[in-house]
């Protein structure tokens, strides 16, 4: 099963080649986070990112268990993309909030890849609030076509990402929380998994929920509250304890699980009850 990676990245989709200089993109850092320092190509230890553009935050420090403390950085390297054929792709399918995407991804040929590094020790809301700001540097410098936040698996409307970031009152976390849905098959009639993707791989808990019987669209908005409230309350659900389902004065029990569908993760999964239940529930270890 595929694994969760320890960098958060995600892919800014440009028709034509974008004009980046590392001047620009340090000035538009240093006006979003504060203290930003530019690592030069000899100070960079991964022969693959000597070319691209990698920066350092002092305020942005992990501490790690023998006592020493390592600045958060990110890298930006801009590729080529490969002609491919985009139909069916996993990420465009499950991407609900920008159906358009179909359109616009096939024209993309070039890309900057973003991610952050050693950052997986910050609190994950810290984690995500400084990576927004980091992809938003970049937007001001380069504004591309598409979005692609990889951790949530899905593609976004990079003029609807700005508007959430730059509004009076911001989104802290879309994009970084999506809902899927898998059909299963050859199994019970309507049988589905829906499930949260994006908040295990800043360091937090996803939630799944395996039914039978149930409008996807009540179980998708039921999941993405959810979620949420994990990301803003942190994992305090214990198990055994219950939620509201669908419908008035229904309480679903939880427990935590490892996700059905990859990648692999701890989640927390939600459980109907009958007739609405389906598969086996199996306590994490």
């Amino acid at each position: 099963m595929d694994e969760i990676s320890s960098v958060y990245m995600v892919r800014l989709m440009y028709e034509a080649e974008p004009a980046v200089s590392e001047e620009d993109v340090l000035e538009r850092l240093t006006a979003r986070i504060g203290e930003v320092e530019l690592m030069r190509p000899s100070d960079v230890p991964q022969p693959e990112l000597q070319d691209a553009l990698n920066f350092v935050f002092p305020s942005f420090r992990v501490r790690y268990a023998d006592g020493s403390e390592i600045p958060v950085g990110c890298n930006m390297i801009m590729l080529e993309l490969k002609p491919r054929d985009w139909e069916g792709d996993h990420d465009l399918v499950q991407s609900w909030n920008w159906r358009q995407a179909k359109l616009v991804v096939p024209n993309c040929r070039w890309s900057i890849m973003v991610n952050d590094f050693l950052a997986l020790g910050l609190p994950y809301k810290d984690r995500l609030a400084l990576f927004h700001n980091i992809v938003m540097s970049v937007l001001d410098v380069a504004p591309c076509s598409a979005i692609h936040w990889m951790p949530s698996q899905q593609f976004i409307d990079p003029a609807s990402y700005v508007l959430t970031k730059d509004s009076p009152d911001p989104d802290p976390i879309y994009p970084a929380i999506n809902v899927r849905l898998y059909n299963i098959q050859d199994r019970e009639p309507g049988e589905c998994v829906m499930d949260s993707i994006g908040i295990a791989a800043l360091g937090g808990l996803d939630v799944q929920c395996h039914f039978v019987g149930l409008d996807p669209t009540d179980v998708a908005q039921m999941i993405g509250n959810s979620a949420y409230y994990i990301f803003n309350q942190g994992d305090i659900i214990k198990d055994g304890e219950t939620i509201q389902g669908i419908g008035e004065g229904t309480r679903w029990k939880c427990r935590h699980e490892d996700a059905l569908v990859p990648p692999g993760r701890p989640v927390l999964d939600i459980d109907p009850g009958p007739p609405y239940s389906a598969g086996e529930r199996e306590v994490r270890e």
